[in-house]
């Protein structure tokens, strides 16, 4: 009966475990609310769920809070690019002819401008 000495290695990992305790602990706490005959138990892991949701929900409200900040932030400089840029095109307006294609000609140099070919 040689074998029962090359399986005795075998029979350790499995009867002798030293964390099994945590483990059985950890299946009996996951059983305990539906073990329990009292509400108690199961209205506190409700609570704990509840409060967990709250907290959740308070973390949300503040991102949204800081993203409308700057959604009206971005908003206003939108608004404020938007009048310089009425005040630039109604003053190149008023310019004479060789004015705007000096400010014309700046700007393709600059590559901040390209002109339509079809206008050519």
């Amino acid at each position: 009966m040689g074998h029962a000495l090359m399986n005795i290695h075998a029979l350790e990992q499995n009867y002798n475990r030293a964390d099994r305790p945590k483990m059985l602990l950890e299946d009996y706490l996951k059983a305990v609310s539906d073990l329990t005959i009292s509400d108690e138990e199961r209205m506190k892991v409700e609570v704990k769920k509840l409060q967990s949701d709250i907290s959740n929900m308070k973390s949300v409200e503040i991102e949204l809070s800081e993203k409308d900040k700057e959604i009206q932030s971005m908003k206003q400089k939108y608004d404020e690019m938007n009048v310089t840029l009425q005040n630039i095109l109604s003053a190149i307006g008023n310019a004479e002819q060789p004015s705007k294609n000096k400010i014309a000609k700046q700007l393709i140099m600059k590559g901040e401008y390209k002109p339509d070919p079809s206008k050519s």
